[in-house]
C-alpha cells in the first residue's frame, strides 16, 4: 500500500505503472498468444503456459506474459518463466528471430530478470520478490550499477514505503543513486567535527568551494584568483528527479536497512569511519538539515522537502523511544564519532540535536530526563526536596560560592589544578583504572558508569579529561572533596549565575537613577563601579564566546541579543567617559543633543532597558510562562517581516508625496495663491515624522489639504481646493493611511495569530527546546565562575595547562580515560544501535499494511486452485482404477 500521498510521487508511480503495461501495444497475433498464456494459468496448466511462452518470439508479448505470471503470485510458474526466458535469451540476442523494435519501450529490455523484479516491486509483493531474487542469485544475475533509471525498483519501493521490498532489494544489491552534489554534501555533514549551528554556518561550510566545482587558478600578479564553474555532472538530475531520489534516500526504512545490512561489517571494522556514514541517528539529522537547505533552494518543492525533514526527525525520535533504560539513553546521546576528543567537543548526538534545532528529539521525555540528570548532578535529587529546603538551598549556594574562588586558586597553585575539570566520579574511577583491572565484569561496569560525569568543557561527559597519574594518591582532603562535589552540580551554578544577574541589575538600576547625584559634579559611586565591572566582564565573555563557539554563538537569539546589549553598554560608556573627561560638570541639559556625552548616555540608557528586558529569558525555566516567552520571540520575527514591507511602502509614498507638495513651499507672490493648510508634508523633516506617526494615529487630513486664500464678505478665508492635482494629493494621503493602518497592521495581527496558533499547538516541544538550550550553558566548567569571577577559571585553566606541559616534558605519563576506552565504547554503541533499529524496524513491519488483503485473496485463490488440481488428479486416478476393476470383472465373467 502506498505510503506517500504527494502528487509528484503519485505521478511518477502512475507513469511507471502505465509504461509497465504493454498490453495495449500488442498486435492481434501477440494478443492471442498472451490470452492463451492467461487461459493456461487459469486452467492451472503451468507446463502449457510455459510452452506458450516458448512459442512466442515477441519481446513485448513475453514481457506481458511475465507480468501476468508475477501478478498470479505463483512462484513456481514465475521461476519457470524466467528460466525459459533465460535459456532462449542468448540465441535471441544473436538474431534468432527476436523483434528488435520492442527495445524502444522502456520496460521491454532484453534483461527479463530486471523486468520481473520491477513488476514484483510495483505489486508490493515481498514473497514473490524474494523468490525472483533468489532465482536471480542462483542464476548469476546481479543488480545493475547505480544509474539514473526512473524505473529503479528500490526507488519505487522507497517512494511507496514498501518496507519489506526495500530490505530484499537492498540485500540483493540495489541502491538509490543521489546526484553527486547531494551525495558529497551529505557525506560532508556526516564527517564534520562540529554541528551545523545555523543556515549561515551551513552555507559557509558546504556551499563554499564544493568538490563538484572545478578550481581554475589564474595568477594575477602576486595574487591567486579561484574561478569555480559547475560541472555538467551536477546538472544531470532535474529538480523533480532530484527531489524523488532524495525523498527515497531519506526514507527511514531505507536508512534502517542501509545500517542493519552493514551491521556485520561494522562490527569487524577497526575504526568508526563507516559507522559515521551509516549511523541512523546522525544520518537522519544530516538529511533533515540538508532537506531544509534544499527547501530554500528549490522553492517549488519547499513544502515537500520540509516534509522529508520532519520525517527524518520523527525517525530519530522513534529510535530514541526504543531505549529500555537510562543507561541506554545515555550511551545513545553521549556518543561522538570524533577521533580526537577534547574538552571542546560539541559533536555528541545530544549536542547535534540541540545545536541543529531538532526540537522534537530534544523535547522527547528521555532527552529531557537525561539533561535534567546532568543539571542536578550525581547523588543529588532536587525533586525529592521539600519546598522549604529548595528555598533554603538558594542562600546556602550563594554563601558557599563566596569561598569557591579562593578554593580554586589554592587548588591551582598547591594541588593538581583539577577541581574544576574532574568530577568526584572520575576521581573515584582513577584508582581502579591505574591498577589495570582486567576482569570483563569490572571493565563493563566502568564503561557503563563512564557516561555519568559532566566534566568536559561543553558538558559532554563522554569526553573525559586527562588526569596525571600518581601512585601515592590517597583519599582526597575532606574540604576539597566537599567543594568538588558542589562545584560539579550544574544546578548550583544556575543559582549563582542568576544571583549575580540580580546584583548587576540592582547596581545598574542605581546607576540609571543615580540617587547620590550632585548638580554640577561628575562623580563615580560604588554602584557605578560595580556596574562597569559587570559590563566589561560580560562584553569580554561575549567576544570570547564568539571565538570559542564560532557559528553556534549566532544560532541563539539570546546570544546575539546579549552581544548587542553589552556592545551598546561599552560604546555608550566609552563615549560618555570621553565626553565627561573634557567637561567641567555633568550638566548635560545645556549641551547639544549631538554632543558626545548625550549620544553615549543615550546608548547606555537603551542598553539598560535591554538588560532589564533580558530577564524575560529566566521565565523559560517556568513551565507556565516559558511558552509565552517562546511565542513573543516567534512573533517578533513576523514583526520584522512586516517592518520590511512598511519601509518599502513608506519610501514609495514619501517620494510621491514630497514631489506633489514641494511647490507649495516656494514664495507666494500674492494673497490669492494656493497654499497648504499645514506644510509638514512639503518639508523633509516634517514629511518623515508625519508619515511615520500615522501608523499609531491615523487621520490628519489637513496635512494634505490644499487651500485657496480668498476674500469672502470682506474677510480672509481659506477654501479647500478640489482641483485635480490638489484632490489627488489628498487621495494619495488617504491611500497611504489605508494601506498602512487597515491593510498592513491587520496582516501583522493575522500573522501573529497564525504564529501563536502554530506555537501553541507545539508549545510543549518549543518550550522544552528553548529551556534546554538555556540550561546547556551551565554544564561547562566555566559556568562555575560566572562573570565577573570568570578570571579565576582562566587562571586555573592556564595553570593546569602549564602543569600538564611540565609533566609531559618530564616524561611522565598522562592517563586519558576516554582514549583507552574509546574502542569499547564504539562497540557498545554499535550493539545498542543495532538493537534499537531492529526493534524499530520490527515495530514498523507489524504496524504496516502492504496490500495484505489483496495478496491474501490471491493466495487463497492459488491454494484453492492447487487443491482443485490435486482433487482432479485423485479423481482421474480413481477413474483409472475403476476402469481397471471393471475390466478385471469382465475378464472373470468371460
Amino acid at each position: 500500500m502506498s505510503g506517500s500521498g504527494q502528487p509528484i510521487v503519485q505521478a511518477r508511480i502512475y507513469q511507471i505503472r502505465s509504461q509497465s503495461n504493454v498490453g495495449p501495444l500488442l498486435s492481434i497475433l501477440e494478443t492471442d498468444r498472451v490470452n492463451n498464456f492467461k487461459e493456461k494459468i487459469k486452467e492451472d496448466d503451468e507446463n502449457g503456459a510455459v510452452e506458450e511462452l516458448q512459442l512466442c518470439f515477441s519481446q513485448k508479448a513475453t514481457v506481458e506474459m511475465l507480468r501476468i505470471a508475477v501478478n498470479s503470485r505463483k512462484n513456481d510458474l514465475i521461476t519457470n518463466v524466467l528460466q525459459s526466458s533465460l535459456q532462449r535469451q542468448e540465441p535471441e540476442m544473436n538474431g534468432g528471430g527476436m523483434d528488435t523494435t520492442d527495445f524502444k519501450h522502456p520496460v521491454c529490455s532484453n534483461d527479463i530478470f530486471q523486468t520481473a523484479v520491477l513488476y514484483s516491486a510495483l505489486n508490493d509483493d515481498p514473497k514473490t520478490l524474494e523468490a525472483v531474487l533468489e532465482w536471480g542469485s542462483n542464476n548469476n544475475q546481479k543488480a545493475p550499477e547505480e544509474s539514473k533509471r526512473k524505473n529503479c525498483p528500490i526507488l519505487i519501493a522507497s517512494l511507496e514505503d514498501y518496507t519489506q521490498c526495500i530490505k530484499h532489494l537492498y540485500r540483493f544489491g540495489y541502491k538509490i543513486k543521489l546526484p553527486d552534489e547531494d551525495k558529497e554534501r551529505i557525506e560532508t555533514v556526516l564527517t564534520m567535527n562540529d554541528a551545523l549551528a545555523n543556515d549561515m554556518h551551513f552555507y559557509y561550510s558546504l556551499c563554499k568551494g564544493k568538490k563538484n566545482m572545478e578550481e581554475v587558478s589564474n595568477c594575477v600578479g602576486p595574487f591567486h584568483v579561484d574561478v569555480r564553474k559547475v560541472k555538467k555532472i551536477s546538472l544531470e538530475f532535474d529538480p523533480v528527479e532530484r527531489f524523488l531520489r532524495f525523498k527515497a534516500f531519506a526514507n527511514p526504512h531505507y536508512i534502517s536497512v542501509d545500517f542493519l545490512e552493514n551491521g556485520d561489517f561494522l562490527k569487524n571494522e577497526e575504526n568508526n569511519d563507516k559507522l559515521r556514514m551509516l549511523d541512523p541517528i546522525r544520518k537522519s539529522f544530516a538529511l533533515a538539515r540538508y532537506s531544509k537547505h534544499l527547501s530554500s533552494y528549490y522553492t517549488q518543492h519547499s513544502q515537500e522537502y520540509n516534509g522529508i525533514s520532519r520525517k527524518c526527525q520523527d525517525f530519530a525520535q522513534d529510535v530514541l523511544e526504543q531505549c529500555d533504560n537510562i543507561q541506554e539513553v545515555e550511551m545513545l546521546l553521549e556518543h561522538s564519532p570524533n577521533l580526537n576528543d577534547d574538552e571542546n567537543n560539541e559533536n555528541t548526538n545530544w549536542h547535534l540535536a540541540l545545536w541543529e534545532g531538532h526540537k522534537k528529539f530534544v523535547g522527547h521525555h528521555y532527552f529531557q530526563n537525561f539533561l535534567w540528570n546532568k543539571i542536578t548532578g550525581e547523588n543529588f535529587n532536587w525533586d525529592n526536596y521539600f519546598l522549604f529546603w529548595r528555598i533554603l538551598y538558594f542562600p546556602l549556594a550563594v554563601l558557599l560560592f563566596c569561598l569557591i574562588p579562593l578554593v580554586v586558586v589554592v587548588d591551582s597553585l598547591f594541588r593538581k589544578s583539577d577541581i574544576l575539570f574532574v568530577s568526584p566520579q572520575m576521581l573515584n574511577k582513577k584508582k581502579p583504572l591505574k591498577n589495570n583491572v582486567g576482569k570483563q565484569e569490572s571493565d563493563q561496569a566502568f564503561r557503563m558508569n563512564l557516561l555519568d560525569s559532566p566534566e568536559n568543557e561543553q558538558g559532554n561527559s563522554s569526553i573525559l579529561p586527562f588526569v596525571e597519574t600518581d601512585e601515592n594518591d590517597g583519599q582526597e582532603n575532606g574540604m576539597f572533596s566537599f567543594f568538588r562535589e558542589r562545584i560539579h552540580r550544574p544546578i548550583f551554578r544556575m543559582i549563582v549565575y542568576h544571583f549575580l544577574e540580580v546584583v548587576f541589575l540592582i547596581a545598574l538600576g542605581f546607576s540609571m537613577i543615580d540617587p547620590k547625584v550632585t548638580t554640577g559634579k561628575s562623580e563615580l559611586w560604588f554602584y557605578d563601579i560595580v556596574t562597569m565591572i559587570f559590563v566589561i566582564n560580560y562584553f569580554i565573555e561575549d567576544v570570547l564566546d564568539i571565538f570559542r563557539r564560532k557559528w553556534t554563538f549566532f544560532s541563539s537569539f539570546w546570544s546575539f541579543y546579549s552581544l548587542i546589549n553589552h556592545s551598546l553598554f561599552m560604546l555608550g560608556g566609552c563615549l560618555s567617559s570621553y565626553g565627561f573627561y573634557h567637561l567641567e560638570d555633568d550638566n548635560r541639559a545645556k549641551l547639544s543633543g549631538n554632543h558626545i556625552v548625550n549620544v553615549g548616555s543615550t546608548f547606555v540608557s537603551i542598553a539598560a532597558s535591554m538588560a532589564f528586558f533580558r530577564t524575560v529569558r529566566w521565565l523559560l525555566l517556568q513551565r507556565t510562562l516559558g511558552p509565552v516567552v517562546v511565542c513573543i520571540i516567534k512573533v517578533l520575527k513576523d514583526t520584522f517581516h512586516i517592518f520590511l514591507l512598511f519601509i518599502i511602502i513608506f519610501v514609495s509614498f514619501a517620494i510621491g508625496t514630497f514631489s506633489m507638495f514641494k511647490p507649495f513651499t516656494l514664495q507666494r507672490s500674492n494673497d490669492n495663491s494656493f497654499k497648504m493648510k499645514e506644510e509638514n508634508l512639503a518639508k523633509v523633516k516634517g514629511l518623515f515624522s508625519a508619515m511615520f506617526w500615522r501608523v499609531f494615529d491615523p487621520g490628519e487630513p489637513d496635512l494634505a489639504s490644499i487651500v485657496n486664500a480668498t476674500t469672502l464678505n470682506g474677510k480672509d478665508v481659506d477654501v479647500l481646493s478640489l482641483e485635480f492635482s490638489h484632490f489627488m494629493g489628498l487621495a494619495f494621503w488617504a491611500v497611504y493611511q489605508a494601506i498602512i493602518v487597515i491593510l498592513l497592521i491587520n496582516i501583522l495581527i493575522a500573522m501573529m495569530n497564525t504564529t501563536y496558533t502554530k506555537v501553541s499547538e507545539h508549545a510543549d516541544i518549543e518550550w522544552k527546546y528553548s529551556k534546554s538550550y538555556y540550561q546547556v550553558q551551565f554544564l561547562a566548567p566555566r559556568a562555575v565562575l560566572p562573570p565577573p569571577f570568570r578570571m579565576f577559571y582562566y587562571f586555573s585553566k592556564l595553570i593546569r595547562f602549564l602543569k600538564r606541559k611540565c609533566v609531559s616534558c618530564c616524561g611522565d605519563k598522562l592517563q586519558g580515560y576516554g582514549q583507552e576506552d574509546r574502542g569499547t565504547r564504539h562497540k557498545d554503541y554499535l550493539k545498542l544501535l543495532l538493537k534499537l533499529v531492529k526493534t524499530k524496524q520490527h515495530s514498523d513491519y507489524e504496524n504496516s499494511i502492504q496490500d495484505d488483503f489483496r495478496d491474501l485473496r490471491q493466495d487463497i485463490q492459488n491454494i484453492v486452485s492447487d487443491k482443485q488440481k490435486s482433487v482432479h488428479e485423485e479423481i482421474d486416478g480413481l477413474k483409472k482404477k475403476m476402469d481397471e476393476l471393471m475390466n478385471e470383472i469382465r475378464s472373470l465373467k468371460n
